[in-house]
């Protein structure tokens, strides 16, 4: 095999596809990446949960594949010099890496082993622009569970309604709902993705228009964008039935600059982060003020919010993580915040609509 490419375009689909390899594993051919050269180049990458592959443009003079491994191979393309890099394979699966200053030599391992990268048939095609598509699973993802003891809780479930698309995740602990609207779609369905599967997606894709696909082929999810695609499997069984934890009812609301709550959970937080993570935030209100407060045996922390006067009193405790991550997933910076009772969730909505919807569970705390 025998080929020239741009080191930038090399370097930026090798970080793309290494996100599906670990240096750790047992499986020495899965540390590794394949490059296939035909018409271009395409490398590919497993750990057999999540698949990727990036095709780019490369001068081939003799067509071949090895598999070389991934973290080697990476920082040789990264250290290199800007430009052309050419790279041979011998028929020992031996690569000879080089530019017009430097050159490396590195084993390689044969292809033939290596696992075929899934066949897609995609159906139930749903077309994003890759920012809106990165903010609707970023703002959703965060709450799912990290504990595989229920394993279905760790991923999110996609509700493709006629003309929504709806996100849910849920911890136990918390709950996170985004909705946003889609082309009309012909079927109804819905399907659930591995939380983590879609933290490595998000690091792949750009904060910019470019268009992303997301389809289902064979019980795995597609995800398509410029030159890269990305497959994995579908979670199985049932998603829990999220809508019962959803408060029917609620005692009294606070409409609040999200901005202005969350620099002050973040002060509040500095007590925690250098204490106990699981010491609770306590937002005491009255009247027209809610006191956010945090005692630790480090120190303690004191803050008062004006807010809309109201008759009704509370105190409640929240833990200071799940508390921000929710305050900074939603997409509004004027949100409600809707109480109960202190032992009962708060719940943060935006002032209008329902384009996203975030639970959390309160801790107890002493008084």
């Amino acid at each position: 095999m025998k080929f020239y490419c741009l080191k930038e375009e090399l370097a930026d689909a090798l970080n793309n596809v290494s996100k599906a390899t670990n240096s750790a594993n047992n499986i020495e051919i899965l540390r590794g990446i394949k490059l296939e050269a035909k018409e271009g180049l395409t490398l590919y990458a497993t750990n057999l949960e999540i698949s990727i592959k990036c095709t780019i443009e490369a001068n081939v003079t003799e067509p071949g594949e090895t598999v070389l491994d991934a973290r080697m191979f990476s920082d040789i393309i990264r250290k290199s010099d800007d430009g052309p890099i050419n790279i041979e394979i011998n028929d020992k699966n031996e690569a000879t890496i080089y530019t017009s200053k430097n050159k490396f030599n590195i084993a390689g391992i044969s292809a033939e082993e290596f696992p075929k990268f899934p066949d897609v048939y995609s159906s139930y095609v749903l077309t994003f622009e890759s920012k809106e598509f990165k903010d609707i699973v970023r703002d959703t993802a965060f709450a799912a569970a990290q504990d595989e003891s229920r394993p279905i809780l760790t991923g999110v479930k996609f509700e493709v309604g006629k003309n929504e698309l709806k996100l849910v995740s849920i911890d136990g602990y918390r709950m996170a709902i985004r909705k946003m609207p889609i082309k009309e779609q012909e079927e109804e369905f819905s399907f659930i993705v591995k939380g983590r599967i879609l933290n490595e997606v998000l690091k792949i894709l750009r904060d910019d228009e470019t268009e992303v696909e997301v389809s289902l082929s064979n019980n795995s999810v597609v995800f398509k964008f410029e030159n890269t695609v990305i497959v994995s499997s579908l979670m199985g069984g049932e998603y829990i039935n999220y809508e019962q934890f959803i408060p029917k009812e609620k005692k009294f609301s606070i409409k609040m600059d999200r901005r202005l709550i969350t620099q002050t959970v973040e002060r509040a937080s500095i007590i925690i982060n250098y204490d106990d993570s699981r010491l609770p935030i306590i937002l005491d209100i009255d009247g027209g003020v809610m006191c956010v407060d945090c005692v630790s045996k480090k120190g303690n922390f004191h803050e008062e919010i004006e807010i809309e006067q109201t008759s009704d009193t509370l105190c409640i405790g929240l833990g200071s993580k799940f508390f921000l991550d929710a305050l900074k997933a939603s997409s509004n910076d004027n949100i409600i915040m809707e109480f109960n009772t202190e032992r009962s969730p708060l719940v943060i909505r935006p002032t209008e609509g329902d384009e996203f919807f975030y639970m959390v569970l309160p801790r107890e705390f002493k008084r």
